[in-house]
């Protein structure tokens, strides 16, 4: 990895500490950078360019291996493992459509929701897949912008379906638009 002494703050997307004390960097432009508070050094990893396009990081998870998985927008998912650097591109699309992805959530068993501007997906790390889950049609080809977990285990998600509420265990989806209150019919911060 190339060794810096800073990082430029403006394309900051993510932070995500690991259980050594590092931090990792995701950005836009800049891909992935570690800083290392005990040497107070940045390191960037160099990840692959899709033709001109750099590493464009939007969400950091770690796996209980602690790998990194790296939500892009430019690559899809990307798994990392920092002892060997090795860089891997998931291949996750079976459509041939470029797959952003948006946004990482851990759940159980060390499987992520992964939340892409084609919808929602669940993914094993340990197999490199994706999981099938109850509910996932009705929220194929939905523009996920962003996700979060509620106390209750609900994903509320800002969609192109308006403000999206998706319920794992009962595999739901209710999406509130304008008719709900919400001032447009996509749902955007």
């Amino acid at each position: 990895p190339a060794n810096h002494t800073h990082v430029q703050p403006w394309s900051v997307r993510d932070l995500e500490e690991s259980s050594d004390g590092t931090i990792w960097i995701g950005s836009a432009w800049g891909g992935l950078t570690a800083y290392k508070p005990d040497s107070n050094r940045y390191y960037s990893y160099p990840m692959p360019s899709v033709g001109k396009e750099w590493l464009w990081v939007n969400d950091i998870e770690i796996t209980t291996e602690n790998e990194l998985l790296l939500a892009t927008r430019t690559h899809g998912l990307v798994q990392f493992n920092p002892e060997s650097t090795k860089i891997q591109v998931l291949d996750l699309d079976t459509s041939g459509l470029k797959r952003e992805a948006i946004s990482l959530i851990p759940t159980e068993n060390n499987l992520f929701w992964l939340a892409t501007n084609m919808g929602l997906s669940k993914y094993d790390p340990a197999r490199a897949s994706l999981v099938p889950f109850p509910g996932r049609k009705a929220l194929e080809g939905v523009h996920i912008y962003g996700a979060t977990e509620d106390v209750m285990g609900r994903l509320w998600m800002q969609s192109s379906e308006g403000l999206s509420l998706f319920n794992p265990k009962q595999g739901t989806t209710r999406h509130f638009t304008a008719s709900d209150g919400l001032v447009s019919a996509a749902f955007h911060l």
